[in-house]
């Protein structure tokens, strides 16, 4: 019986280990797209691990990711048009960064979310 039960904490302890990098690989929060920011009504600046809420329902919004550097490779941003508005979203590179080869991705889909990952110095992926 002990080897069961020895058994079965080390396999919990590599699940714990598992939810753990998958943390760390999503900006080192809890919750799984980052941490909620109160609702933007104008252009923006994200930040590193956040889950940012816009709403673009007055007019478009732009939205500038942080820098790709190398201490953010493998965090994420998210950014959510929480509105049932089509007013278009850009997400931009912060200053010289590239999202997929571009300088910037745009949207109108009400609530959709996109999240983005620092890939390397300079590149973000959207995912």
């Amino acid at each position: 019986m002990r080897q069961d039960q020895t058994e079965s904490r080390a396999q919990q302890n590599q699940q714990d280990s598992s939810r753990d990098e998958i943390d760390r690989l999503k900006g080192n929060v809890r919750a799984p797209f980052g941490t909620p920011t109160i609702l933007k009504t104008a252009s923006c600046t994200a930040k590193m691990g956040e889950y940012t809420r816009v709403d673009p329902s007055a007019a478009a919004i732009a939205v500038e990711l942080p820098r790709a550097t190398s201490v953010n490779i493998g965090q994420t941003v998210t950014v959510k048009n929480a509105s049932a508005s089509t007013n278009t979203i850009t997400i931009n590179g912060g200053a010289s960064d590239t999202i997929d080869g571009g300088v910037a991705v745009s949207g109108t889909t009400a609530w959709k979310a996109r999240v983005f990952l620092c890939a390397e110095i300079g590149k973000w992926d959207e995912i």
